[in-house]
């Protein structure tokens, strides 16, 4: 079946004085990981001197009429009316009871009609009423259509808006157009190339711009602005058409308040659906670490072991590296026995800022397992318990590891009764400890901590 806009083809509408149009000479475009975008389009205008009427066209279908300006020397008196843009199946109940033809195919290819009533959409076609009875008018045969004389106030299309302005001069005129609107997104995408053996990690970033605006993104200067703003006050304001910056291999970033802003060296053309990325981040040789990690949240025992945690740890400095990093999805690549390159995990991360440390979490470590048991408890004063805990570490692999065990949950002034591994404290209430295994091995850790309220 057909869509319901393919039957509009053979509209008659009825002719309408047309306003003059706004000539494109520039569209720049800042667009937010929040999902919304600040366009500011430059045009020419061709103005008559006083008071007129004009069409701004090309305006994308999820814009948000009440953030619309227009400005320019020797303009005055500016107000916008706005109509969004609607497709054929919108159209379509807009003209319910309004006058429609059939029109088919006759001998000879001279078309017959009939003059009635539209009635509606179904499943199964178009009803159009039609004296005493009701037609049903497939959209699947194409010897039959429907024709309107007028779509009067239903409209048709893409989003327009007729501005009301004066002009102190005829002439032409240079105008910005400005407004927010959605439908424009990006995302920042990484690959980590890691070598556990090395202790080394290549990391490559790359933007992804993608167009779900229902409309084309054609000749853009675009710039995308990282951080968590407040939409709903002032925004950054994109590139004028004279600043665009000149080519470079990837998009140069500045700091624009408490956000970063990433100019992309070219202008853009994007069809509705589509994605396009580019790199903007190569990074070499960066020291990296991987370990495994298991955490326990308070004192308790467990009857089955559970998997420690894979990690990998880096910095975010150094001579590839120092900058910020937009907020995205890391994936993790080490190569087999072969060379070839296997996933082996994948991270989110935030916005992260220049000289700060990062932990990747890739999953669960199948062959390094931690059972834990709680031996006792016992009061140690009010208020205050002293606890004693079994960590049972096993390691299946063919290689020795080391784990990072971890007892969170801990109360207000723990004191540490005996270990039979040094640890470290984390913080007030967490306490490590690095526990060697060797390759298919066990070993037992064994911990008294009194803690709680004095």
């Amino acid at each position: 079946m057909r869509s319901a806009g393919g039957i509009l083809l053979g509209l008659i509408l009825a002719p309408v004085a047309a306003a003059p149009q706004a000539a494109d000479t520039g569209l720049s475009l800042a667009i937010y990981a929040q999902g919304q975008t600040f366009a500011q389009d430059d045009r020419r205008l061709d103005l008559t001197a006083g008071a007129q009427t004009i069409l701004l066209t090309g305006l994308p279908p999820q814009t948000r009429p009440e953030t619309l300006t227009l400005s320019g020397e020797g303009i005055s008196g500016v107000e916008i009316a706005y109509r969004p843009s609607i497709d054929g199946g919108q159209l379509l109940q807009r003209m319910v009871g309004h006058p429609v033809r059939i029109v088919r195919a006759g001998p000879g290819g001279m078309p017959s009609t009939e003059q009635g009533t539209f009635l509606g959409q179904t499943g199964a076609g178009l009803l159009v009423a039609l004296g005493d009875h009701t037609e049903l008018v497939s959209t699947a045969n194409p010897g039959e259509r429907l024709q309107f004389d007028s779509l009067g106030d239903a409209g048709l299309g893409a989003a327009v808006a007729h501005a009301n302005l004066r002009a102190d001069k005829a002439g032409a005129h240079l105008a910005r157009l400005t407004y927010m609107t959605g439908g424009l997104s990006w995302r920042a995408d990484y690959v980590a190339d890691f070598d556990p053996a090395a202790g080394r990690l290549d990391l490559d970033g790359r933007f992804a711009v993608s167009n779900a605006s229902g409309a084309p993104i054609k000749d853009a200067s675009v710039d995308l602005v990282s951080g968590n703003v407040a939409l709903g006050g002032p925004v950054f304001q994109p590139r004028p058409m004279a600043m665009v910056m000149a080519k470079s291999a990837g998009p140069e970033m500045e700091t624009v308040g408490e956000t970063h802003v990433y100019h992309l060296p070219d202008r853009l053309t994007l069809s509705d659906g589509e994605t396009r990325t580019l790199g903007f981040l190569e990074a070499r040789r960066a020291p990296a670490r991987q370990s495994w990690r298991w955490i326990l949240y308070g004192f308790e025992s467990s009857e089955q072991p559970s998997h420690a945690q894979v990690v990998v740890d880096f910095a975010n400095r150094g001579t590839s590296l120092d900058r910020p990093l937009p907020e995205g999805t890391i994936r993790v690549f080490e190569p087999d026995a072969s060379g070839r390159r296997i996933l082996v995990g994948e991270s989110q991360i935030g916005p992260t800022p220049a000289g700060s440390d990062l932990t990747l979490t890739l999953g669960e470590a199948n062959d390094v397992t931690i059972r834990p048991t709680l031996v006792s408890t016992q009061a140690a004063g009010p208020h205050r318990t002293r606890y004693a805990m079994n960590y049972e570490v096993r390691n299946a692999k063919t290689t020795p590891v080391t784990v990072d065990l971890r007892q969170a949950g801990l109360g207000v002034d723990t004191r540490v009764i005996s270990e039979s591994i040094p640890g470290r404290s984390l913080d007030a209430r967490t306490r490590a400890w690095p526990v060697p295994v060797p390759a298919g091995g066990e070993t037992t850790v064994t911990v008294e901590l009194q803690t709680g309220t004095p």
